[in-house]
């Protein structure tokens, strides 16, 4: 119903008002809706599906809003943090276990070799097969 629309937008823009507001506050606490997308991220960066748009969706919020705050309190972009775990993921397996290169790459959230061997490269400066043979 047409009340419902209305309750819902105001619903939203009152979101939107708290959190532009914490967002300009002077307290270098980073605010609720990023400590909230960290955990969020931390708890589904192995799904292949996980993406900035994904997760803005999930909190309602605008794409590119949630990356600009995102990345001015934690210093990184959301998709350099998703990587960044996916990355520390395949590592430990690497490590700790004897599963196969596609298994780990799977596991890790990643959805194609190539750009999991580009990836692990960029940020570790040595393949994962590399990695594996030196530890």
């Amino acid at each position: 119903t047409l009340e419902d629309i209305k309750q819902q937008i105001y619903i939203i823009v009152k979101r939107i008002c708290r959190h532009v507001g914490e967002y300009k506050s002077n307290n270098n606490e980073p605010p609720v809706v990023v400590k909230e997308v960290v955990r969020f991220i931390e708890e589904n960066y192995k799904d292949s599906n996980l993406a900035i748009a994904t997760i803005a969706d999930y909190f309602n919020l605008n794409p590119d809003y949630l990356s600009r705050i995102f990345k001015g309190y934690t210093g990184e972009s959301m998709l350099h943090y998703i990587n960044r775990l996916r990355v520390n993921m395949a590592k430990k397996l690497l490590k700790e276990t004897n599963m196969g290169i596609n298994d780990i790459m799977t596991e890790s959230g990643f959805t194609n070799s190539s750009s999991f061997f580009r990836i692990f490269k960029k940020r570790e400066g040595i393949t994962p097969n590399q990695y594996r043979a030196d530890n």
